[in-house]
């Protein structure tokens, strides 16, 4: 029996890489192998000896655009890859390459300045960023055709990719940088406005937004935190964003729509939904989906959260923070993300809403601090509840008869 993962693991993981183990001959980690949260922290030696002793056998793959080795993988899957790519005017440095025994293309290793979001602008041509995993030799059917020495030696992705390969859009700590701009001031008074708009009857779904969609001086601020290019304005153009909208060319644009809502407007997607918000662009980019086909009545409140979140990050919206008590030193590193998380989400409703409880799900939690779902509900359900930091007080029925549990924080301590 092959010990690929016991063999190499540590030898990758001294060339710079956090490691994972994998399922032999897939692409995707045993059950149980939780690894989502490497994408964001250095992966240390014991955890992966760890895995060693759990997953010998197993083949092995490397964690791509974490903040310790903003690397991408450059994947041709057939002859019409090359071709397209040099019609593009792309270059492609020679640097470590690898290959499958039954593939149809190699595989190329670049360095980047910054994290590279996944993206396929051709059927034959990949480019696997951020948060991604690169099965390696000697993983089975997979060899080296030019050896990977380490993280540093590896050459930088050209900057003409960079006009359709974004920041990382999934990280949930992008940093921002404020340009030369007067931003917009969001008070509590106006929040507790569109808190009210919000329950009225008759009133347009996009006026809940406006007060807050509509200000051109915040694009400076909210650029960064969607992984938009520096500089934008209303008009530029840009690739497209969103999950699953891969393109070489821009064909994506700030746009200010006819209600006055600054959004993104998607020129390429003929017979789906043309104009974007930038909160239900937020939305889409956290969790990693598309459905956001209008802000009707029913997902409206969400996306009032939303557009709180994407402003508070982009540090246009401040709010009060520890609200739950400090977590304890010798809880786990997950237990305290979480925690932060579920303070933040009370801090966000509170602003709105003073007091109300919070209505939460793992999917929310997980997607507001990128964290694996496994993990949240542990955090949860195992220190959290269990130790009183938060309390369920109730549900809320939605209109088509899903229920969210309501929590507030707790007072045993």
């Amino acid at each position: 029996m092959s010990a690929t993962f016991f063999e190499t693991a540590l030898e990758y993981h001294a060339k710079g890489f956090n490691v994972v183990p994998v399922v032999p001959g897939q692409k995707f980690p045993p059950k149980g192998a939780a690894w989502s949260h490497l994408r964001s922290r250095r992966q240390t030696p014991e955890e992966v000896a760890e895995w060693a002793t759990r997953y010998p056998a197993h083949d092995i793959a490397l964690i791509l655009g974490s903040p310790h080795a903003s690397v991408v993988d450059v994947e041709f899957d057939g002859p019409d890859g090359p071709r397209e790519v040099e019609r593009q005017g792309l270059r492609l440095p020679d640097t470590a390459m690898f290959a499958r025994t039954k593939g149809r293309g190699a595989h190329r290793l670049y360095s980047t300045a910054a994290p590279c979001r996944t993206v396929k602008p051709h059927p034959q041509v990949e480019v696997r960023g951020a948060g991604s995993l690169a099965v390696v030799p000697p993983s089975r059917g997979r060899y080296w055709i030019s050896p990977l020495d380490d993280v540093a030696s590896l050459p930088a992705l050209p900057e003409e990719w960079s006009r359709f390969v974004r920041p990382d859009l999934n990280s949930s700590r992008v940093p921002v940088t404020h340009a030369a701009a007067t931003p917009p001031v969001y008070s509590s008074s106006d929040l507790t406005a569109l808190a009210a708009t919000l329950k009225g009857a008759g009133k347009e779904a996009g006026e809940i937004l406006r007060e807050m969609a509509t200000c051109e001086a915040a694009l400076p601020f909210v650029a960064p935190v969607l992984g938009l290019p520096d500089g934008i304005t209303l008009g530029s153009s840009f690739c497209c964003p969103l999950p699953k909208h891969d393109e070489w060319h821009p064909s994506a644009q700030i746009y200010r729509g006819d209600n006055g809502v600054i959004g993104l407007r998607d020129w390429h997607r003929k017979g789906m939904k043309p104009f974007y918000s930038l909160p239900e662009v937020h939305a889409a980019i956290r969790t990693g989906g598309t459905r956001w086909d209008g802000i009707s009545k029913s997902n409206a409140p969400l996306l009032v959260f939303w557009s709180m979140d994407l402003y508070e990050r982009a540090g246009l919206l401040k709010v009060s923070r520890d609200i739950l008590r400090a977590a304890p030193e010798d809880w786990p590193w997950y237990a305290k993300a979480v925690r932060e998380e579920v303070d933040r989400l009370f801090a966000l409703r509170w602003h709105k809403d003073g007091g109300a409880p919070a209505p939460m799900t793992w999917d929310l939690l997980s997607a507001l601090g990128n964290l694996p779902i496994d993990l949240v509900r542990s955090a949860m359900c195992g220190y959290l509840l269990k130790f009183g930091f938060v309390e369920k007080v109730g549900e809320h029925t939605g209109r088509f008869g899903h229920t969210l549990a309501l929590f507030m924080p707790g007072n045993r301590g």
